[in-house]
């Protein structure tokens, strides 16, 4: 009797034990902060710690209330806001979004005040800013510097929410620019007026560089001439100096033969040159000969 109540004993506390395992063992999911709700009590205890993914035991009637730790999307389409355009304000429609984080160390002071509704103040709040930011920027700037626009937008958005510091902005977005049909035209024909204006520049550039490049080769052609000239006249002078040095070597070998020649026959040089008459007619045996003073006589030799 007494073994059977303690089988029965041991069974209702296994029983318990379990019972307070399965009521007391909350699961925090992946990618979220928790922190502890008493369902009891109606109260949060954030001050017990922020629980990230995993089995927690939290206790009787004790619940868990979650927040995403992952980045969040807010996307705002077709925000209706101003800009200027010189002097007037005109309409212009924004797509923006933005990716945040919530705060792990000051997401149960947010969820007192704002409880769970808290992502619909992030995007009123956001969506005031960027209007905000729209004003002082002129509309051509949204077309032409879009990158410039929404880093200004980032930059507000961050120092709004930086305190309390529920949230930290990472990154903005941007997206789509669009303004009243009829403004649209103006801003298109004035871009394409300087697309047309910016390429009559680079026409000139080209028109320029070709100039330059014309007056360059017409240069280099007339130095070129020049250069072949003075190597043409220099080749002709070398020319004619070598002419002239031949000629006057021949001469020499001449003029040194007939002296060898004059010396080996004992001539002197009157009989040197009759000699040279001589022969000169003998080679040439068609040769005539004319004598006489007033009237010469002919002889055929």
């Amino acid at each position: 009797m007494a073994a059977r109540k303690i089988v029965i004993y041991s069974l209702i506390l296994v029983a318990l034990v379990l019972i307070y395992f399965i009521v007391a063992l909350e699961i925090c999911g992946l990618g979220l902060y928790c922190f502890k709700y008493n369902s009891l009590s109606g109260t949060i205890s954030p001050e017990d710690g922020i629980y990230e993914a995993g089995n927690h035991f939290v206790g009787f009637f004790v619940s868990f209330i979650s927040f995403p730790s992952t980045l969040k999307t807010i996307q705002l389409d077709r925000l209706s806001t101003t800009a200027l355009s010189g002097d007037t304000i005109n309409t212009v429609f924004l797509d923006v979004s933005f990716q945040y984080r919530y705060n792990k160390n000051t997401i149960g002071d947010m969820y007192k005040i704002h409880k769970e509704g808290y992502a619909s103040v992030i995007a009123g709040e956001a969506q005031t800013i960027v209007k905000s930011v729209s004003n002082t920027f002129e509309i051509p700037q949204f077309f032409n510097n879009r990158t410039g626009v929404g880093q200004v937008m980032l930059q507000e958005l961050q120092e709004h929410f930086a305190n309390p510091g529920y949230i930290e902005i990472l990154y903005f977005q941007l997206r789509d620019v669009d303004i009243e049909s009829s403004f649209e035209d103006q801003i298109v024909a004035t871009q394409v007026a300087a697309q047309v204006a910016e390429k009559r520049l680079y026409e000139l550039q080209v028109a320029a560089i070709e100039a330059e490049t014309r007056e360059k080769y017409a240069n280099a052609t007339a130095e070129i001439q020049v250069i072949q000239a003075e190597a043409n006249a220099e080749s002709l002078k070398i020319t004619r100096e070598a002419e002239a040095t031949a000629i006057e070597t021949v001469n020499l070998a001449r003029v040194e033969a007939f002296n060898d020649l004059k010396d080996r026959l004992n001539f002197t040089s009157t009989e040197m040159v009759d000699f040279l008459e001589l022969e000169m007619i003998r080679k040439h045996k068609t040769a005539q000969v004319f004598a006489g003073e007033n009237v010469p006589v002919m002889y055929n030799i």
